[in-house]
């Protein structure tokens, strides 16, 4: 964060009234947070093309991916506290302290979401289906989502240290450029179009880590843009 992001984030906080304050924060808030639904619902209506196989397997890695997801939102509730606390207090060395920490956990979490994933997929799996080729495919599926979800980890470590400085609308759009790409990734990579080869639930589950990687490298276009400004 640059300073004239910090002086624009407590001007903005001070001076709007408090119910379009409100209104203009909790708003984005809530729609990024439908957008970051929406990968599993997308790649689940692609895939039950498949059949119901690969769609009760889409559905089985709901639990774990959704751990995943929770873990990031916790810790980036955290992050924007921490910074939010600071910036109040005028004390911007600590709000960057406080984002550089945030970061540093997040990608901490990125490791141990691989282990985790290694580790508890298919005993999880294997509670709730006996179908081994149900099983096989949320297994493909499941490995890819939670064991590659740095990019899920780190995009919503971003989203939170923008929305501490009140940048909302930046992390609505750039979230909705993530689900785009992965809209437009599934039936590319289910299917085989335009050249490619098709790799089926593997093919939902790419194009998913996809596009919260690029969700990711377009907050860090957007900060080193912000920061020459």
């Amino acid at each position: 964060m640059n300073q004239t992001d910090k002086n624009q984030a407590n001007q903005f906080m001070k001076t709007r009234p408090v119910f379009g304050l409100l209104m203009s924060m909790s708003v984005p808030m809530i729609i990024s947070m439908l957008i970051q639904s929406l990968y599993n619902i997308v790649d689940s209506i692609y895939v039950s093309r498949l059949g119901t196989q690969a769609l009760t397997a889409v559905s089985l890695a709901f639990p774990l991916q959704n751990i995943s997801t929770s873990v990031a939102i916790g810790m980036g509730v955290g992050i924007t506290s921490a910074i939010s606390i600071h910036l109040g207090a005028g004390s911007a060395e600590k709000a960057n302290r406080s984002a550089t920490i945030g970061v540093a956990l997040a990608a901490v979490h990125c490791l141990i979401f691989v282990v985790f994933g290694l580790l508890a997929t298919r005993p999880f799996l294997m509670l709730f289906t006996r179908d081994e080729q149900t099983l096989t495919w949320a297994c493909q599926y499941t490995y890819i989502v939670v064991c590659v979800s740095f990019g899920c980890q780190l995009q919503l470590a971003m989203e939170k240290i923008f929305q501490a400085v009140g940048s909302m609308k930046v992390t609505m759009v750039l979230l909705a450029a993530g689900c785009i790409i992965n809209i437009i990734l599934d039936p590319i990579l289910i299917f085989g179009l335009l050249g490619f080869p098709a790799l089926g639930i593997i093919g939902a589950a790419v194009a998913t880590v996809i596009g919260q990687i690029a969700a990711f490298l377009l907050y860090i276009v957007v900060y080193h843009r912000k920061r020459k400004t």
